[in-house]
Parts: structure tokens; sequence; C-alpha cells
């Protein structure tokens, strides 16, 4: 018996970063392609920026790193707050941060941390802070809640399956 392979179409990938932006841009929605999924494969990375992503995001710093390692040079998002010892490492990879956390003083702590290793560093960073992801998820409904009521069946009209 063989061991359980994943195959990834590269091909499909770029499509679907390709559909993504035009369903995203339709909507004013800025589209980043996230490697999370593929554990930060950079060759997967690639295929998304073939397909005209700009930006990248991914929650774990080392799968960051395996892209940075790999030269890609996009602008990448960490997708959560940077635990203490992890601030340093994440000016340096990183480009922004999204930092929420239901204790608030850990996130201050932890932003002005970021700042203060950025302009140690003279690195321009950005680190968006929400008090909760219910703050994120909430003003997406609130922005396309126009466009859910006026669909005829009430939701959002699905995107085309890649053939």
């Amino acid at each position: 018996m063989s061991n359980p392979r994943l195959r990834i179409d590269l091909e499909k990938i770029t499509h679907n970063a390709r559909r993504a932006l035009e369903i995203g841009r339709a909507h004013g929605v800025e589209v980043m392609g996230v490697t999370k999924g593929a554990a930060g494969i950079p060759t997967v990375a690639k295929a998304m920026l073939a397909g005209g992503i700009e930006s990248l995001a991914d929650s774990r710093l080392d799968n960051i790193a395996r892209l940075r390692a790999d030269r890609i040079q996009a602008p990448i998002t960490l997708l959560r707050s940077p635990g203490p010892s992890d601030v340093a490492r994440t000016v340096e990879l990183a480009d922004a941060s999204l930092n929420s956390d239901v204790v608030i003083i850990h996130t201050d702590r932890i932003c002005q941390a970021l700042s203060n290793e950025a302009q140690r560093g003279s690195r321009a960073y950005y680190d968006a802070v929400s008090g909760s992801g219910f703050c994120l998820e909430k003003a997406w409904f609130d922005r396309f809640s126009d466009e859910r009521r006026t669909h005829p069946a009430g939701r959002f009209p699905s995107a085309p399956r890649s053939p």
C-alpha cells in the first residue's frame, strides 16, 4: 500500500486566483492569496501571484519564512496576533499582521512591541487591530447585506466552478 498523496493543480490555482479577483473587484473587495492550507508551499503562492493576486497571507510564521526563503517579495500578512516572543520575527518576515485578541491589554502590548520593533529596524509595518473576529465578520456582512437581500434566493450567488 502506498502513502496518501496530495496532488496540487497549479493551473487551477492560477485560474481560481483570477476568478476570485474578478468577483472581489466587482464588489470592491481586495483579495489576498492565503497559503495556510498549502503549508506555505512557494509554488502555490507563485501560482496565486501568476493569477494576479498581489498580496499573500498566512497564519504561521514558519510558512511565511518558507515563502521569503524562496524569494517571494509580495506583501505578506500574518493572519493572527503574534506572541510576545514572535514580535521581531513578525516584523522581519511579514508586512502586516491582523491583531485581535479578547484581552485588549495583551493586544495593546503586542501592537506597541510591533511598532517599536519596526521603528528600530526602520521598516514599514502595519498592524490592523479589531476587538474580535466578530468585528471583521460584521463589517463584511454589512457591506454586502444589500446584495444578499436583492438576490432572488436571498443568498449570494455561487461562483461558477472551474473546469
